[in-house]
């Protein structure tokens, strides 16, 4: 798979450009909601996932839509190696994560293409209120993210 720009993450110049030059790229209309009150015995809650006008996929591939689980607010104790002795923060670590579909190439007048209702199970030890539910379409080859959604997972 040939990468469409790269830069050193630590180059905030070289990065800006193709990032605002893809925020120009037609995106798939992903919607996502909550259905019902939370499952108390499993912790689970229900779940709407829409896609709509999903962008003209490359030629030969197909795209996943996908749902994780994130968790914010978590850290590791590091007893070993070059930071040892350190408490390292992570931004938001996977919890889970899991394709929901493949969708097929858009139709021609730009009609939802999938739909689906998951039913996602949240383990009690995962703390609920920095918990995040994101759900997004990518090209199985190329890894390009054609649209995505996310919202809390406490969300009403």
């Amino acid at each position: 798979v040939r990468a469409r720009s790269e830069a050193t993450g630590s180059d905030a110049r070289a990065a800006r450009a193709p990032i605002a030059h893809a925020a120009h790229w037609q995106k798939a209309n992903v919607t996502l909601a909550r259905t019902g009150d939370a499952v108390a015995k499993t912790g689970a809650i229900a779940l709407q996932v829409r896609v709509a006008n999903l962008p003209r996929l490359t030629r030969g591939d197909s795209a996943d839509t996908w749902l994780a689980i994130t968790e914010s607010g978590l850290s590791t104790d590091v007893p070993r190696g070059e930071n040892a002795g350190r408490r390292l923060q992570h931004g938001a670590v996977v919890r889970r994560l899991e394709r929901l579909a493949v969708t097929a190439a858009p139709t021609a007048n730009g009609a939802a293409v999938w739909t689906a209702a998951p039913m996602v199970a949240l383990p009690p030890q995962w703390k609920r209120a920095n918990l995040r539910v994101v759900v997004f379409v990518q090209e199985r080859n190329s890894r390009r993210v054609l649209g995505a959604a996310a919202m809390s997972a406490n969300a009403q």
